[in-house]
């Protein structure tokens, strides 16, 4: 059984259609859907299984949600090691956006938000588009100048080494 004490600490709330719809499925196989604030991005939905002490946190690639691991969230043996956590990305899912235009940066503030909620550190699997934004989301500890490098990057038509650079030190722009 989920732990009712996870839903208030993700803050659940949102359209009850969807609230009562992603219950029923999750009563379904014992899968919480719940929802995380990311500041600054808008609510991620989030599927929570398992009743092990480790934290395990899936991130889905493109174009999939978090559906996508739903055979390994009700997999007897992984619930029983672990409390496994897989956001919907912005875009896909039932993640709602309310900042003005969708950036990598909030993908990678999602697991980073899930991450820390599910108890740092944590094991961690992604999958393409997924595996990438995890990446991200490990390797800077500078999490600002990783966060303007990677706009950098999707401002550009062609790969600028040089101006990736700049961005990172906070200059330009």
């Amino acid at each position: 059984m989920i732990d009712s004490r996870l839903r208030p600490r993700y803050r659940d709330g949102g359209p009850s259609v969807a609230r009562n719809t992603a219950s029923t499925l999750a009563d379904m196989d014992g899968i919480a859907s719940v929802f995380e604030e990311v500041p600054g991005a808008g609510r991620a939905r989030v599927l929570v299984a398992g009743e092990g002490r480790e934290p395990l946190l899936f991130v889905h690639g493109w174009p999939a949600s978090a559906r996508a691991f739903w055979p390994l969230l009700t997999a007897p043996a992984l619930r029983a090691r672990f409390r496994m956590h897989a956001p919907d990305l912005f875009g896909f899912g039932r993640s709602t956006l309310r900042a003005p235009r969708l950036t990598f940066a909030h993908q990678v503030e999602t697991v980073i938000s899930v991450a820390r909620r599910a108890g740092e550190p944590c094991v961690a699997v992604g999958t393409s588009f997924g595996a990438r934004v995890l990446l991200e989301a490990t390797t800077d500890p500078d999490r600002a100048a990783a966060k303007r490098a990677m706009e950098a990057m999707f401002s550009m038509k062609k790969i600028d080494i040089a101006t990736i650079e700049a961005a990172r030190r906070g200059e330009g722009r």
